[in-house]
């Protein structure tokens, strides 16, 4: 019998959405879902526009309440909803949300549970499990579709790093595209402990060096750095970001809402002189190439 565990929905506007992963951060929840408009869309218990659905898995039932009471302390008129789950139930449920992507015609991410879409590319099987971060999501196709330009445009690289990291779909997939060796970093342990099994799994490990922490432990400069991470995070660690390019390197950055994009780029160049050059947008998602030309 599987153990019995529970199910948080939270749901708010977007804009108010960085105080809460404070929250949640600061409580242990370093790994939770994002759900937007797109997410269900079309479907029953579709997200209106502007608003977001933060999900999370506690352990009990007392745990579960404390952290809505939390969130209604941070922001007053959350909706929110919490519930026991059947893990299996749950897992079958999420298959039909969870598509293949070919990236740039040139790499494939997808479930174990679907046929590739183009069987002549490489491509990252990825079991999402509990877990979120099997390359579906835009912010992942975009800093992966700028990566490939960069492997393009340099006919391969040595290296590159990939910051925030999750369950390592970025790092295999430059691996699998020309990039002989990826140093790979996250905040969190337990993705780290993921990467490393999809990895394992994908026959990539060798290839990557995985690290718990953020851009302030790797170990050398690159000419290809990757952070897919959100912006208000991104800014914290923009100085940590710009001292890992090498000389005439480039920068990814993805995690940035479209709308905000100037205002985050004035921010982010106010502390990196770096020269944006490319820029992609799905959706709400934004991801930046930014260039060294020191």
């Amino acid at each position: 019998m599987n153990p019995v565990l529970w199910r948080v929905d939270l749901q708010l506007e977007r804009s108010v959405l960085a105080p809460l992963e404070g929250l949640l951060a600061s409580t242990g929840f370093d790994a939770f879902e994002i759900q937007d408009s797109d997410t269900f869309a079309g479907s029953e218990g579709a997200i209106p526009p502007g608003l977001v659905r933060v999900v999370l898995y506690p352990e009990s039932e007392e745990a579960a309440q404390e952290i809505v009471a939390a969130a209604q302390g941070v922001i007053p008129g959350i909706l929110s909803n919490s519930s026991p789950f059947d893990d299996q139930e749950w897992t079958e449920v999420w298959k039909r949300f969870i598509p293949s992507a070919v990236i740039r015609d040139k790499v494939v991410f997808r479930p174990p549970f679907r046929d590739s879409p183009n069987p002549a590319l490489p491509e990252m099987v990825i079991d999402p499990g509990l877990a979120f971060g099997t390359g579906s999501h835009e912010t992942t196709k975009l800093a992966c579709g700028l990566a490939l330009d960069v492997l393009a445009d340099k006919k391969g690289l040595e290296i590159a790093a990939d910051i925030g990291c999750g369950t390592g779909v970025l790092a295999g997939a430059l691996v699998l595209c020309g990039c002989r060796s990826v140093d790979a970093c996250d905040v969190d342990a337990e993705a780290v402990g993921v990467a490393r099994e999809v990895l394992q799994e994908n026959g990539l490990l060798e290839a990557v060096d995985l690290r718990v922490g953020s851009a302030d432990v790797m170990p050398r400069r690159y000419p290809l750095v990757i952070a897919n991470i959100l912006a208000e995070k991104l800014l914290l660690i923009a100085k940590d970001l710009f001292a890992l390019v090498e000389a005439g390197g480039t920068l990814i950055l993805s995690g940035v809402l479209a709308d905000e994009v100037d205002d985050f780029l004035n921010e982010f160049s106010a502390l990196c002189p770096m020269e944006l050059v490319g820029e992609e947008r799905d959706g709400e998602w934004a991801a930046l190439r930014l260039e060294d030309v020191s």
